[in-house]
């Protein structure tokens, strides 16, 4: 793992490489709370079966027993979350408004994708660290 870039109630997210130096994250979580493992296994069901170009891309996932901790691997977007992008944002001045309007359309898009009701899944945490910038 090569360096942490978040923690969150659940777990913590790191930056890895792998063999071929290709990004992406993985999140760590605890797996001693069966409630919490069980929700998550749920979750990786659903990541899976997804596949938008405006949702991050499911990698795979395992679970270390020994350690007790639960990794979904999922790809990295070099763009980094919304959040972050506002942030920094706010130093420079206002986002111009296609800026805006892009992110917006991609978000509608992703959501339109996910909340298809062939899908079945209500996503219940629309939040500004949405990962953007994935190639588009």
């Amino acid at each position: 793992m090569q360096k942490e870039v978040g923690q969150g109630v659940s777990g913590r997210v790191f930056l890895v490489t792998n063999s071929d130096g290709d990004p992406y994250v993985i999140k760590q979580m605890n797996s001693r709370d069966r409630t919490d493992l069980n929700r998550v296994q749920k979750e990786v069901t659903i990541l899976k079966k997804i596949n938008c170009g405006y949702i991050v891309s499911y990698v795979e996932s395992f679970e270390d027993t020994d350690a007790e901790f639960f990794y979904v691997v999922m790809e990295y977007c070099a763009g980094g979350d919304l959040n972050e992008r506002m942030k920094a944002q706010k130093e420079i001045g206002v986002f111009e408004e296609q800026q805006i309007l892009d992110w917006c359309v991609q978000i509608c898009l992703a959501l339109q994708y996910i909340h298809d009701e062939r899908r079945n899944v209500l996503h219940r945490d629309i939040n500004p660290q949405v990962d953007i910038d994935k190639a588009h």
